[in-house]
């Protein structure tokens, strides 16, 4: 087991119905240039095959009674692989990279099950010109920038015939479902390790009438409102990484001016 840390415990309070707290990334591949196409049995054999190579792929959460600790991870004993990898096709009328970032925007606006490890794959088939579109969600909970890099390195290779990567030395085990009482008794052990938590804990639990959950800052949960532009943001991820070299900028950089420029243009229309 391994306690979260306050920050990724702020990441899990910070999730809204209208808020999502996971990051996606959207790969697109030409499934013509792989011999025998990029089908869903292989995509699930590639997963299988790294999964001791992305610890955060076999994690689940378990909360604390009461909410007198930051939840821990443990090692999922009812893992199942297929549940988090996802197949949809596209329709051969609307297939088009334009029509891709719109439905893997909507997908990614489907909150990840919290009793289940926090991940799930989309394989998205039928994309024009042989190509397939692999959606990726995982919460922020469970992975930052660097953890993010190493899953990407775990999962994918930098050559078409890699060499077979080495079996792990110790083989994955799952961990046992600890009850109420095993979670309560360690969190209060290690509350008392840290005197100064334990305060802030108890003022947690004591004073949510000071801040009761409907006064949560919550945007109004629509379509319109949760994804106005979300295929847009989607479709120009490459042009955005095209354009950055051109300019020696990052592309974090070039984002974030977007972000700013959209939002000053929607605010000067509300008051103009």
């Amino acid at each position: 087991m391994q306690r979260l840390s306050g920050l990724d415990d702020t990441f899990l309070w910070m999730e809204t119905p209208s808020s999502y707290m996971h990051v996606a990334s959207l790969i697109v591949v030409d499934s013509a240039s792989v011999e025998g196409g990029l089908t869903f049995e292989r995509i699930r054999a590639l997963y299988a095959s790294r999964l001791d190579q992305a610890p955060p792929f076999r994690r689940r959460l378990v909360e604390v009674p009461f909410g007198l600790h930051h939840p821990l991870w443990i090692e999922d004993p009812d893992f199942d692989l297929n549940w988090h990898l996802r197949s949809i096709t596209m329709p051969e009328d609307r297939n088009s990279l334009h029509d891709l970032a719109d439905l893997a925007a909507r997908l990614n606006a489907i909150h990840l099950d919290r009793t289940r490890p926090l991940w799930e794959l989309w394989i998205i088939d039928g994309v024009e010109d042989d190509h397939v579109g692999l959606l990726t969600k995982v919460h922020h909970a469970a992975i930052d920038g660097a953890s993010g890099e190493e899953l990407m390195v775990a999962i994918l290779d930098l050559e078409p015939d890699p060499e077979p990567r080495p079996e792990p030395e110790v083989p994955w085990k799952a961990d046992p479902l600890p009850t109420d009482t095993e979670l309560l008794a360690y969190a209060t052990w290690s509350l008392a390790q840290q005197p100064i938590k334990t305060k802030s804990g108890t003022v947690r639990i004591t004073d949510t009438s000071v801040f009761p959950a409907s006064k949560t800052i919550s945007a109004p949960c629509s379509c319109d409102t949760v994804w106005s532009g979300g295929h847009q943001a989607v479709a120009r991820s490459v042009q955005v990484s095209k354009a950055c070299s051109g300019v020696h900028s990052t592309t974090n950089d070039m984002r974030s001016g977007a972000i700013t420029a959209s939002y000053e243009a929607a605010c000067s229309r509300r008051t103009a």
